[in-house]
């Protein structure tokens, strides 16, 4: 095993010199602002309250916070997501909802249930649809945006919901194109919607490194990440997650 000791020293001075245990100051929004924050802030708020969380449960709440994972799953049902049929708000909810799925199985170290949030996989699912249907629109117009590392989410979410090529049609039809576009030497290529950006460099790592990870297989018999599973099921529970706290414009279909 890894001597983790000489990291832990280092971050507890960084957790004390700037002033973390102030968990507002921490994840940078104070909690009663958390309704407040938008689509695209509450995805790199919800990795930081995710890392957090699976640190403290591995190093015996190491790193006290004084809100976590329940008041941003509690805000998160109140979080209204666009739609696809929403052009300027799509992008950040649909990744907002990606990121939801991998908090919950802490970028898919243990499996997750559909039947835990109905909402969210109905909403990812329609979504897996959507850009099926571009799919083929960019067959005839090579102008259509197609978001490659979009579908990759969608594959790894499912597929980290035990869904497989053999017993789900959505995620038969998106391993099958992944497959298709994979280039020779493994990568997978590199579509932009926003082509403005000076460094793209994350944008043409991710494309492969989500889409491969999306790919591989899954087996769910690990056993160091048990502890997250029972927090999980906790959390579900204590949110009440299987039920939005507002009427969703997508259908969802129930558990």
């Amino acid at each position: 095993e890894m001597d983790c000791k000489p990291i832990l020293k280092m971050a507890d001075k960084i957790y004390s010199k700037l002033g973390f245990k102030n968990t507002d100051k921490l994840f940078g929004v104070p909690l009663a602002q958390l309704h407040e924050v938008s689509s695209d802030r509450w995805l790199m708020l919800l990795m930081r309250i995710l890392i957090m969380k699976y640190n403290n449960l591995s190093w015996n709440n190491r790193y006290p916070t004084k809100w976590a994972m329940k008041q941003a799953f509690e805000a998160l049902r109140k979080h209204k997501l666009s739609t696809w049929k929403d052009e300027d708000g799509f992008h950040d909810s649909f990744y907002l909802a990606t990121h939801i799925v991998y908090a919950i199985s802490a970028y898919s170290s243990v499996k997750t249930l559909e039947s835990d949030a109905p909402w969210l996989y109905s909403y990812i699912r329609q979504a897996g649809r959507y850009w099926l249907k571009q799919i083929k629109l960019k067959e005839k117009d090579k102008s259509v945006y197609v978001d490659i590392d979009g579908i990759g989410e969608i594959l790894d979410n499912l597929v980290g919901a035990g869904c497989t090529d053999a017993n789900d049609r959505l995620v038969c039809s998106l391993s099958t194109w992944l497959l298709k576009v994979q280039k020779k030497d493994g990568s997978f290529p590199v579509w932009l919607a926003d082509t403005s950006a000076k460094d793209q460099s994350y944008s043409i790592i991710h494309g492969t490194w989500v889409c491969a990870q999306a790919l591989r297989d899954r087996d769910f018999k690990l056993k160091e990440n048990w502890m997250w599973s029972q927090w999980t099921d906790k959390l579900m529970k204590m949110t009440n997650f299987k039920t939005l706290a507002y009427k969703p414009t997508w259908k969802v279909k129930e558990q």
